[in-house]
């Protein structure tokens, strides 16, 4: 039987969605792949909940402060599988009076990691000039932050236990947050290509022409093939399905304020998907997101503004 073409493979459905009114923001997402658990940071509430595999709310753990266990600003979530749950913090909690309140805080950029369940285990401060701009789970254990560095950024490698730093691949550029996902082989990372050297772009030099890509970064570091997605809005997640190697590349769409008081709208709310080894094969609309998961048996988890969407797995 011959392959059947993108364009007539079903789209993928959203069977269900949940968490409406657990958040003030929702916008990180994790699935723990042993368990199924779905772990969400809530910038607004600076912390994470806790969903069980069907979406029951199990908890919340983390909360507004400076000190072990709490706070600042809850970003990226990242659940490696083996009981450990990381959560990054960019250090600045913004005064509100909205859901989550509280007063301007701010503090250095840190990883907090916590059990499965929510408790706390330990915790890695940044300097306070520093940034976390990206974060995934390291094939084989333990956590992947992008990081800056003096020219651009760059992927650094932490142990379980958030110790022995190493750093992977050469720098590179992004146009904004680097979006990263990896699998047992590598890492898929977000960056800016030079399509007239055909190599990742460097600072910002004449005579460049780049675009924004997704490249492959293997284990030990070696750039390889690269996805060009054409997006016209902004790239908001990326995740891989550990088990078919699929990529799945997120996008929302793009407001921008050029002339008068009405924002021009560029780009689609979709999700598109790529095989291995970056085909594209095929894509499905979803509401505006925010980040995107996927879980143990394909399921493709998605943020929205205000609840979590679950696309099943199909025929993509």
């Amino acid at each position: 039987m011959g392959t059947i073409p993108a364009s007539a493979r079903p789209a993928r459905q959203r069977v269900r969605a949940f968490g409406q009114g657990r958040f003030g923001q929702p916008w990180g997402i994790a699935v723990d792949r042993a368990t199924g658990r779905v772990y969400v940071t809530d910038h607004n509430r600076s912390s994470v909940s806790m969903f069980d595999g069907r979406g029951r709310f199990l908890g919340r753990f983390g909360g507004l402060g400076r000190g072990p266990g709490k706070l600042l600003s809850a970003n990226f979530v990242v659940a490696d599988g083996a009981g450990d749950v990381y959560v990054t913090d960019t250090g600045y909690h913004e005064k509100s009076s909205g859901i989550g309140g509280g007063p301007e805080m701010s503090g250095p950029p840190r990883v907090e990691r916590f059990d499965r369940d929510g408790h706390f285990r330990n915790e890695l401060r940044l300097s306070e000039n520093s940034g976390i701009f990206g974060a995934a789970s390291a094939p084989g254990g333990g956590i992947i932050l992008v990081l800056p560095a003096a020219t651009g950024r760059r992927l650094v490698r932490y142990s379980a236990a958030l110790r022995r730093p190493r750093s992977i691949g050469p720098t590179f550029q992004t146009s904004g947050a680097t979006h990263l996902s990896a699998d047992r082989q590598g890492y898929w990372a977000e960056a800016t290509w030079d399509t007239r050297r055909k190599r990742l772009a460097g600072p910002p030099a004449s005579g460049e022409v780049v675009e924004d890509v997704i490249v492959r970064i293997d284990v030990h570091g070696r750039v390889g093939k690269h996805v060009s997605p054409d997006i016209a809005g902004s790239i908001v997640g990326i995740a891989t399905d550990q088990t078919s190697g699929r990529l799945y590349v997120a996008e929302s769409v793009r407001d921008v304020y050029e002339v008068g008081p009405n924002p021009a709208t560029y780009g689609t709310n979709r999700v598109r998907v790529y095989d291995r080894n970056g085909k594209r094969i095929a894509a499905f609309p979803v509401q505006r997101p925010n980040a995107m998961a996927i879980g143990a048996h394909g399921d493709v988890y998605i943020t929205t503004n205000r609840e979590i969407q679950v696309f099943r797995r199909g025929g993509d």
